[in-house]
């Protein structure tokens, strides 16, 4: 794993998400299915319920996706009046190659290009400074999320490593899944630990994913008067309003 992937594991953290660490949770599977009822409902057949299946509707992708007519911004301050003076903003896109499938992935992704990716995001990645816009990266791939050795047989080196993404400014942004970097042992907070702490420490959060966006900026781009002192913070902003039609499209309008 290269160092700047490295680097990419403490970037922005925007969205949780729940990773294999899950299957270790799981019931004991049992070998065979049962239908037997509670004695009530067995002695009388006709308001026997059988089974309930919950899923995703199959015209939805199955991952999850950075939001679009969305601002994701990082704001920096570099004069010390608590003000952005310079906004990196993502903006993001989904792309559907085929909408006859919900598929993620058709077959072997070997590339950020692949056709046999079916669902797939582009980002453009503005610098607003002193009310001037300007695109340093337009239709940046985002790595996609990885959904299993058989689907993406060389992740790391063809897909989250190829997301890389550089600029002729010297701007570097990449923009995916990755493992979050928060630290945060949650038995604290459910008093796991009954007032015994000699096992506190673990890292609950190892095996966790979260949707990051990454960005790395020459600090003679980020220098103000006062070069030793830079504010940092991020923010989502979306229209106000939202209408959902009847064939089900979207549009947004108003202020951010």
């Amino acid at each position: 794993m290269s160092n700047f992937r490295k680097a990419l594991i403490a970037g922005t953290a925007v969205a949780a998400l729940g990773a294999s660490i899950f299957a270790g949770l799981a019931p004991i599977a049992s070998r065979a299915s049962s239908h037997r009822e509670a004695p009530l409902t067995a002695a009388d057949p006709q308001i026997d319920n059988t089974d309930l299946y919950a899923f995703r509707s199959p015209d939805r992708p199955n991952s999850i996706s950075f939001a679009e007519h969305t601002n994701y911004d990082i704001n920096i301050d570099n004069n010390g009046d608590a003000r952005a003076d310079i906004i990196y903003r993502w903006t993001f896109t989904t792309h559907y190659r085929s909408g006859a499938t919900f598929l993620y992935a058709t077959g072997p992704v070997t590339s950020l290009d692949d056709p046999n990716l079916n669902i797939f995001q582009t980002y453009d990645l503005t610098r607003i400074r002193n009310g001037n816009s300007v695109v340093l990266i337009h239709n940046g791939k985002v790595a996609p999320s990885n959904v299993g050795a058989g689907s993406m047989p060389n992740y790391n080196s063809d897909l989250f490593d190829a997301a890389v993404t550089t600029n002729g400014a010297g701007i570097r942004s990449w923009v995916g899944q990755s493992d979050d970097a928060f630290f945060l042992d949650l038995r604290v907070f459910d008093l796991l630990y009954g007032g015994n702490f000699t096992e506190a420490g673990d890292d609950t959060l190892t095996g966790f994913n979260v949707n990051t966006m990454a960005l790395s900026v020459p600090r003679s781009q980020l220098r103000g008067p006062n070069d030793s002192v830079i504010g940092i913070w991020n923010t989502a902003s979306r229209p106000s309003m939202r209408v959902l039609h009847t064939d089900g499209t979207q549009t947004f309008s108003g202020n951010d």
